[in-house]
């Protein structure tokens, strides 16, 4: 699967905050851009 811009390969995974403590939000997202993560299900469970 590419991404939405055609450019590269979509890698990433769902991400449902709400299963979280609001305090580690940041640190999630700060770790999924080092290992390179560009595509999100954000939410589903929701």
């Amino acid at each position: 699967m590419l991404t939405a811009d055609g450019r590269g390969i979509a890698f990433g995974g769902d991400y449902s905050p709400d299963q979280w403590p609001e305090e580690i939000w940041d640190d999630d997202i700060r770790l999924m851009g080092q290992a390179g993560v560009n595509t999100v299900a954000f939410a589903i469970f929701s």
